[in-house]
This record gives C-alpha cells, structure tokens and sequence, in this order.
C-alpha cells in the first residue's frame, strides 16, 4: 500500500489510481479482512463503505500535495468492470470508455464541492 495521503509531502503528485491499476473502489472489494483493518488505521476512513472512492479523493484533497490526479474511474465510483488496463494483458485492455450518461450532475456536484472545499 502507498503511503498515506495526510503524509505525502508538498512536492508530491498524488493519485487514487492509475490507468494501469484496478480503480481504487475494486481494490478495496478484493481486499481481505486483515488488509481492511490496516487500511482503515492508515487511512482514517470506512473502507468498506459504498462512499472509499469519494472518501480516498477526500484524503488526497486534503493532503499536501501540489497535484492530485483522480481517474475518472475513481470520480464516478466505478470497479473493475471500468478498469483501462491489465499489464502484460493483451485481450481486454484499453477498451473500457466513459459514456456520457456516466456524467450525471450528481457525480459533478461532489466532485466540484470536494474541489472547492480544498482550494
């Protein structure tokens, strides 16, 4: 596990994924009891909660960080189904594409007040 976002330094770029990892929702879904218990004590919030993405975004807003790249997997909530990329995976990957029915004015909504409420 990276280290946390309260702890990441003012010259660093964070992220809550990559277009090369699962969506941060599907990988709280894979994780074992043991691993939610150490997750939850680092990073101070609900990781079985239907809310973790909003919830890692939060934390990464409120870091230090000069730069916070969140996919838009992550910005809408989405597992798995939504992941861009599987390494040494040929079939499957770079497929996946956001639909515009996916950008509801709910998910805008959060994501403009989190942004506002971190400037």
């Amino acid at each position: 596990m990276q280290q946390a976002p309260k702890n990441w330094p003012s010259n660093y770029i964070g992220y809550t994924s990559t277009h090369d990892s699962e969506p941060i929702k599907a990988a709280f879904e894979k994780m074992s009891m043991e691993e939610h218990a150490r997750a939850e004590n680092l990073l101070g919030f609900d990781t079985y909660s239907e809310t973790v993405s909003i919830s890692a975004i939060r934390e990464s807003y409120a870091s230090k960080a000069k730069i916070v790249i969140v996919p838009i997997q992550d910005a809408l909530s989405l597992g798995e189904e939504s992941r861009i990329n599987t390494p040494g995976v040929v079939e499957g990957s770079w497929e996946w594409r956001a639909c515009p029915d996916m950008l509801s004015h709910e998910a805008a909504k959060t994501l403009s007040n989190l942004v506002s409420e971190f400037e």
